[in-house]
């Protein structure tokens, strides 16, 4: 599924080869658009926009058309935790541990 954001007026003017192209060259410094597939009729659509550092989440129904908007989030503050919900080892330690000299931990295994 591609996801192209033109004005009416230009989407009508445009061919099927021309609004590809213009798929292919969207500005992904203004724009990050994403689909996933839920299941055969669904898919989520996913939005970010890193100028505002907000994340929109929809699903799109392809059998019944329509597009219902999940969740948004201004991310910014979210993007300034250096620790939030993480597994052992946490960044402080290991950053502890960089600074030492120690061995790193074992991926996979606890650390207490």
């Amino acid at each position: 599924m591609a996801v192209v954001f033109v004005s009416p007026q230009k989407a009508l003017a445009q061919s099927p080869a021309e609004k590809h192209q213009e798929a292919l060259s969207f500005d992904s410094e203004k724009m990050w658009v994403q689909t996933f597939p839920l299941d055969d009729s669904r898919h989520v659509l996913l939005i970010v926009d890193p100028i505002l550092r907000n994340v929109a989440i929809y699903h799109v129904d392809t059998v019944a058309g329509t597009l219902t908007l999940k969740s948004s989030r201004d991310i910014s503050q979210d993007l300034r935790m250096g620790d939030f919900n993480a597994q052992k080892p946490k960044p402080e330690t290991l950053r502890n541990m960089l600074n030492m000299g120690s061995p790193s931990p074992s991926i996979g295994k606890n650390v207490k």
